[in-house]
């Protein structure tokens, strides 16, 4: 799973809970807002390799930013948030744990963040075609 798969599931989330609300996913200005937007960033925390699979931390981190700023619609945005990311996040095939849901305001914008802890299998499948293997031969055996 790539940091971009977790980026995307994030996204497409919110474009279906805000559908007119504006989804960025780079650190544009956040000055000049004209209508409601959200900003995602996904980092990467801390990554540790083993054998066969590798464990991942992820930061994610919210920011809602609108041109007229109200304390009221901050906590409503809050409390929608925190139902969206309530307990996993789908991403491809997996239900990724969220943990340590934190919200803040700063500077009249309102941040959540969570972390994502999982574990990636770190070994590389090589896919076969059909038409690429050959059929076992008949196998003589003398003991």
């Amino acid at each position: 799973m790539k940091l971009s798969d977790i980026q995307k599931s994030i996204t497409k989330l919110l474009k279906s809970n805000f559908p007119d609300y504006k989804i960025v996913v780079d650190n544009n200005n956040k000055k000049d807002i004209e209508k409601p937007t959200f900003f995602v960033q996904v980092r990467p925390v801390k990554s540790y390799n083993y054998k066969v699979y590798k464990e991942r931390l992820v930061n994610v981190t919210i920011t809602y930013v609108n041109a007229t700023i109200k304390h009221e619609e901050n906590l409503d945005i809050s409390d929608s948030l925190e139902g969206i990311f309530n307990l996993t996040l789908d991403v491809l095939d997996r239900h990724l744990l969220i943990s340590n849901l934190t919200f803040n305001e700063t500077n009249d914008l309102l941040n959540c963040s969570f972390g994502l802890d999982f574990n990636d299998d770190s070994r590389t499948y090589i896919v076969i075609e059909d038409e690429d293997k050959d059929l076992m031969g008949e196998l003589i055996f003398k003991i």
